[in-house]
């Protein structure tokens, strides 16, 4: 999961800390794609034994700006899955499972006997899921100046409210206002 919210803390060194852990642990006649996904999702060399590449398409790898969407990644698994004559097909999704992906992923089916193996990086503690969903500005003029509002939306889809959660508006780096906001859960 490349998605924005890896961003997060630590959670994308430690989502290619797991990923380069998978890599180490294959058998010398084990094959493996890495699909780096977001919105959508893209795969490096398919079906290699080559732990090298392997190795430096993880090290490469950057975040991505796009929300988080299982069902691409797992539809190209699924491809990739029922083009192989391997006897055991297994899958690690490496990722701090954001809801918001789920239904992304309703009607992809693995082939039987494939193990998916679930390996989360978010934070053990983390109720919270808050995020900016669009912003907007207004542009006045008055007495000759040009004044903007700057209206910003966001969305909890954590399952416990915020309360007084600072959120600022920078621009060009430096801070214009910040104020407190209240977010009920799964608001």
């Amino acid at each position: 999961d490349r998605s924005y919210s890896m961003g997060y803390g630590n959670r994308w060194e430690r989502a290619r800390d797991a990923a380069r852990d998978v890599v180490r642990d294959l058998a010398p006649d084990d094959q493996a794609t890495i699909i780096f996904f977001d919105s959508g999702a893209q795969s490096g060399a398919r079906s290699t034994r080559d732990r090298a590449s392997l190795q430096a398409a993880i090290d490469t790898a950057e975040l991505g700006a796009g929300t988080t969407r299982y069902g691409p990644a797992l539809q190209l698994a699924q491809g990739i899955f029922e083009d192989s004559d391997q006897p055991r097909l297994e899958a690690f999704l490496i990722t701090d499972f954001q809801r918001i992906g789920v239904d992304s992923a309703a009607n992809t089916l693995l082939p039987p006997g494939t193990v998916l193996n679930a390996v989360s990086v978010a934070d053990e503690d983390e109720t919270a899921n808050i995020s900016v969903t669009g912003a907007s500005v207004q542009r006045d003029f008055f007495s000759g100046r040009e004044r903007s509002a700057v209206t910003a939306r966001l969305a909890n889809r954590g399952d416990e409210a915020v309360d007084n959660l600072r959120v600022s508006l920078e621009l060009n780096g430096r801070e214009l206002e910040s104020l407190p906001v209240t977010v009920e859960a799964n608001s």
